[in-house]
């Protein structure tokens, strides 16, 4: 019968046997799992390039368009969330750059964007026959309105408003923040444009 020491050598033979095949194992799991990924990216980006090639497009077969109609739905949902993200916090995006401004400000601060250039796009669109005849009946009343003479401003505030760059230098406050040379709003430090006119600070 084997001994005692014979019967130990076997076993540690043994474990280390096990401990290599457990080694090896792992590592073709390993490989294994890596050309998994590589596959799920490459699906990723064909449904990318096939999402982007034929969202607009009617003509593809139904079950298709209902994937991709899928998708465009999330996406108008999860900008209706940033919309709304944005205005718990009280900020907006600039549609320009992506960078964070107040929401009451009318221009971006660090691209100078002015936020209601959209608006004003939208409103330069034909109008209906109606909704024209209405905005000329306005305009004539507004036309009367504003012929009337207006009253004389007082002497000591003509020639002050608005403030120019020769009339109100940039100066740094208590709060590290700027004084804008073109309206006197205030700037924080490091903002590169003032966010009320969207005059660019130096």
């Amino acid at each position: 019968m084997p001994g005692f020491g014979e019967k130990l050598s076997k076993f540690a033979s043994n474990t280390k046997k096990q401990a290599q095949v457990l080694v090896e194992t792992n590592k073709l799991k390993s490989a294994v799992h890596k050309e998994e990924e590589a596959i799920k990216e490459a699906y990723s980006q064909l449904g990318q390039s096939y999402f982007d090639t034929y969202k607009d497009d009617s003509g593809i077969p139904s079950n298709f368009r209902q994937m991709l109609d899928g998708i465009l739905g999330h996406m108008q949902r999860i900008e209706e969330l940033n919309d709304q993200i944005e205005e718990v916090q009280g900020i907006r995006m600039c549609p320009k750059c992506g960078a964070e401004t107040d929401a009451e400000k009318s221009f971006c601060i660090n691209c100078g964007f002015r936020f209601d250039e959209q608006s004003q796009v939208q409103q330069v669109a034909p109008q209906p026959a109606v909704a024209q005849e209405a905005a000329a009946t306005v305009t004539v009343e507004y036309e009367e309105v504003s012929s009337q003479p207006e009253e004389a401003e007082p002497a000591a505030a003509q020639g002050t408003w608005p403030p120019t760059s020769e009339t109100i230098e940039p100066v740094q406050s208590q709060e590290n923040q700027k004084i804008c040379a073109s309206c006197g709003n205030p700037v924080e430090e490091g903002k590169k444009f003032c966010g009320n006119c969207g005059q660019k600070v130096d």
